[in-house]
């Protein structure tokens, strides 16, 4: 797989310089530059009003000297070494927007954005950056809760056996292929006795867990022949299907597993649609404790 820039999203804290670390570590395994952008948001214009110019002009440029001083710092840490090349650029307006702005420029780049974690205020902050950049970004996403070491041997690849190809699984074999490693196939499904038209009630004489095994097989069977069609099964791919909710099972899988890394693929849903559904993809980023590299799939 081919990319040429790591381009890191910062607002200073250790989440992102977490990712920035984890972003020379990549870089330095994929051959890319690594970019450090921070945003400064715009001022609302209320704050114009209140403080007045002069005020608000000393609170701007503070912070952009902070952001300069800081990131400098961070680069300083790794000239030096063997880390690739490395810069920094600041910007104001919207993150997501600006981040899209300066990928534009480099079709072979990909985000990486630091998580807080999991309490109540780490999804908060999450929510109100790394879901953001998840769901709107134009290139794919890596998203990582510590520093992660570049080291790649075990992938695990949610797939989605109702959609009609299957999005990530490429990516996922490439990745897998560039690092040698394992590659897990992982299809979650729902209880039967969840289903709205079928009932246990109805089918008395049925054993469950029987009933349960079949699905699993079957699930299996179909697994394995999707995949097929696109890379060449060998004893370092692995299939899995798991009756469950997917953003519960998918990082509990991962996490059971020791997988280094999550491949999926996100709808990026938005508006009404994304009320209503929500994106499995943001929820796994929610709650896996390794990096989850998400690949935007455009919405029919």
């Amino acid at each position: 797989m081919k990319v040429d820039k790591f381009i890191v999203a910062s607002d200073l804290s250790e989440g992102s310089a977490a990712a920035f670390r984890s972003a020379c570590h990549l870089g330095r395994r994929f051959g890319a530059t690594v970019e450090v952008v921070h945003v400064l948001e715009d001022i609302p214009s209320s704050e114009w009003v209140y403080y007045g110019v002069g005020p608000v002009l000393a609170y701007a440029k503070r912070d952009l000297d902070a952001a300069r001083s800081e990131l400098e710092e961070w680069i300083a840490r790794v000239r030096g070494t063997d880390c690739p090349e490395v810069s920094c650029e600041i910007r104001s307006g919207d993150v997501v927007t600006e981040l899209n702005a300066v990928a534009a420029s480099h079709p072979k780049s990909v985000l990486v954005v630091g998580t807080t974690g999991h309490s109540p205020v780490g999804h908060a902050l999450l929510g109100s950056v790394a879901e953001r950049v998840v769901r709107h970004s134009e290139p794919s996403v890596i998203t990582v809760h510590k520093e992660f070491g570049g080291e790649i041997r075990r992938i695990l690849a949610p797939v989605d056996l109702d959609e009609p190809d299957l999005y990530g699984v490429p990516m996922a074999e490439s990745i897998r292929d560039d690092f040698q490693s394992e590659l897990d196939f992982l299809f979650v499904f729902r209880d039967p006795e969840h289903f709205p038209i079928v009932t246990w009630k109805h089918f008395p004489s049925v054993d469950r867990e029987e009933f349960r095994d079949q699905a699993k097989r079957r699930v299996l069977q179909m697994l394995e022949q999707k995949i097929s069609e696109c890379v060449d099964p060998g004893p370092e791919h692995h299939f899995n299907a798991i009756i469950g909710k997917p953003q519960r099972v998918i990082p509990e899988h991962a996490e059971r597993t020791g997988a280094d890394l999550i491949v999926m693929a996100t709808h990026g849903r938005t508006g009404l649609t994304h009320t209503f559904l929500g994106s499995v993809a943001e929820r796994v980023v929610r709650r896996a404790t390794c990096p989850v590299w998400t690949l935007k799939r455009a919405c029919g």
